[in-house]
């Protein structure tokens, strides 16, 4: 058994474990077998030590943290559908906007090109519709061949097509449903918001060359957000689509947003042993942001028994989380047990996964000055 000594008191030396004799090679110890922290009266008396039970709840609610996001069924990156410069913007962050409401205006080489070849080919199709309503009079009354009159059809079927074509390209780039009325070529274009919403984004100055690669804006509907969950799989059996969640943020540490849990993922990580679960949160007055760290509160779950200890109970040491558990017979020493937690309860406790019975004491409060003791004696430190 390795024993650290804090504040350099010596414990009695264990019957048999005395020094190996010359010539005797001492045995390989765990690097972590059997951790004891000893204090003395002194000590003791300076450092409060809370010893609690490991208690069993009948837990029906699961606790689980997250991050506030965009409902990402509502929301749009907006970008230019052809190269262009910036000559206004009409929009930007925290503006509100409609469906179709303009959020600047760009100007294109290439949608002149396509408002240019929109000109001329309606040009061609009205010139060809004259020609072929000329010739199908004139072979009506005899006067011009059924060859002319199919071949001024013909061509008039051919700019028609032209002409579509050209529309289609032109709405494209950018141009709105009344450019068939337009015959002015100014290779000018709106970018639209494709749907209602803040601007919560915007990448663009005026005079900047911009092209279909780039989100000029982000426009997203604040009124409904996500948050994404870790469901650990020893819980899976007892959470399902449709259960009611309380969202509750350091923001607003009185208010309880209320959200239902709307997709339980299919795929298990293979490292976290979780799947992610979705949270629907309805947020009218947008006064949760996308980004918040969230604590969740899945309710409705089937009772369960879990054993729980108290957070400040657990420690991080050298990445395993441990406890302090009293020695039996020897009230100022301290085994160090490692356990597995699980997720935090509703009222701070976290749950425990391995490691304690129910039954058990740890060390709650006085449970860092233990752990700092205990790596104080790891690297050799003095005591005093």
């Amino acid at each position: 058994m390795r024993t650290l000594l804090a504040v350099g008191v010596l414990l009695p030396a264990l019957g048999g474990c005395g020094s190996p004799e010359v010539g005797e090679t001492p045995l390989e110890e765990d690097e972590h077998a059997e951790e004891v922290v000893s204090l003395d009266s002194v000590a003791a008396a300076a450092v409060e030590l809370e010893r609690v039970a490991v208690l069993e709840v009948r837990n029906e609610t699961l606790e689980a943290t997250g991050v506030l996001g965009f409902d990402l069924n509502r929301v749009a990156h907006v970008g230019p559908r052809a190269e262009g410069r910036v000559v206004q913007i009409l929009k930007d962050l925290g503006d509100r906007v409609a469906r179709g409401e303009a959020l600047a205006v760009l100007e294109s080489p290439e949608l002149g090109e396509a408002e240019a070849a929109h000109v001329q080919a309606r040009a061609e199709l009205d010139l060809a519709r004259e020609t072929y309503e000329r010739e199908l009079a004139l072979y009506e009354q005899g006067i011009s061949s059924r060859q002319e009159m199919l071949e001024a059809r013909t061509a008039f079927e051919a700019a028609k097509a032209a002409y579509e074509a050209a529309l289609a390209r032109h709405r494209t780039l950018g141009a709105l449903d009344h450019v068939e009325d337009s015959t002015a070529v100014r290779g000018l274009y709106t970018v639209i918001a494709p749907i209602s919403g803040t601007v919560v984004e915007r990448n663009l100055v005026p005079g900047q060359i911009v092209g279909p690669e780039d989100d000029l804006f982000t426009v997203a509907d604040l009124t409904n957000l996500w948050v994404i969950l870790d469901i650990y799989d020893r819980d899976l059996a007892r959470v399902r689509e449709g259960m009611d969640v309380d969202i509750l943020t350091a923001a607003f540490p009185d208010r309880t947003f209320s959200g239902t849990l709307t997709y339980l993922g299919q795929v298990m990580d293979s490292v976290t042993r979780t799947v992610k679960a979705r949270v629907e949160v309805r947020n009218p007055d947008r006064e949760l942001r996308p980004g918040m760290f969230v604590r969740a509160v899945i309710h409705g779950l089937e009772p369960r028994g879990d054993l729980a200890i108290p957070e400040e109970a657990a420690q991080q040491m050298e990445g395993r989380t441990v406890v302090f558990i009293p020695v039996p017979g020897e009230p100022l020493t301290f085994e160090v047990r490692e356990v597995s937690v699980g997720p935090r309860l509703a009222d701070g406790r976290l749950t425990v996964l391995s490691g304690l019975s129910a039954g058990d004491t740890v060390v709650a409060r006085g449970a860092f000055y233990l752990k700092s003791e205990l790596l104080k004696e790891s690297f050799g430190g003095d005591h005093h």
